[in-house]
């Protein structure tokens, strides 16, 4: 059984010197009651930025069906793309009491772990929060799916845009 206290993290940055590699990144934020008929579309736009962006990072969460669905096509796009670097980027390194929870991060194994930088020190009820503004900070392109006014992911769209990042809403792709 995986135990997140006994995890490896990894952390990942960017080496802007000259002449190193320059990584473009992308996070993922959407609704938790994300509809699987949407995979497809998904993935297909997170391969035109692999392929037309050169996209090679990408940060996702744990939490909800649109995180999942978005695990199982950045899977198959690792196996199709050995070169991307794929991050389960955690709010909390506590151990997991849902078994449910647990066995779902065991199937995660074959992606890195990130923790953001002092969310140790942030209160528990406001970590995924933190969580959430990192990969907001971080990412040059956001897929998401949106389409419920006053919700996270609203607050998400609306911190992206300000902060000038490339956002695709799938939900507008399939609608």
């Amino acid at each position: 059984m995986l135990q997140l206290d006994k995890l490896h993290i990894y952390s990942y940055y960017i080496n802007s010197n000259i002449g190193m590699v320059i990584n473009m990144f992308c996070s993922f934020f959407g609704h938790h009651d994300y509809g699987l008929d949407s995979e497809l579309v998904l993935e297909e736009e997170v391969e035109k930025l692999i392929l037309g962006c050169d996209v090679d990072v990408f940060y996702v969460g744990n939490k909800g069906r649109f995180d999942r669905s978005v695990h199982r096509v950045l899977t198959k796009m690792k196996k199709k793309y050995s070169f991307i670097k794929v991050f389960l980027v955690l709010d909390s390194l506590e151990p997991i009491k849902n078994e449910d929870e647990r066995e779902y991060l065991e199937s995660l194994k074959k992606f890195e772990f990130l923790l953001p930088d002092g969310i140790e020190n942030v209160p528990r009820r406001y970590r995924m929060s933190y969580r959430n503004k990192w990969m907001i900070k971080e990412c040059d392109y956001a897929i998401i799916y949106y389409l419920y006014p006053g919700t996270n992911t609203q607050r998400h769209l609306i911190s992206l845009t300000k902060a000038h990042k490339n956002v695709i809403n799938v939900a507008e792709i399939i609608n």
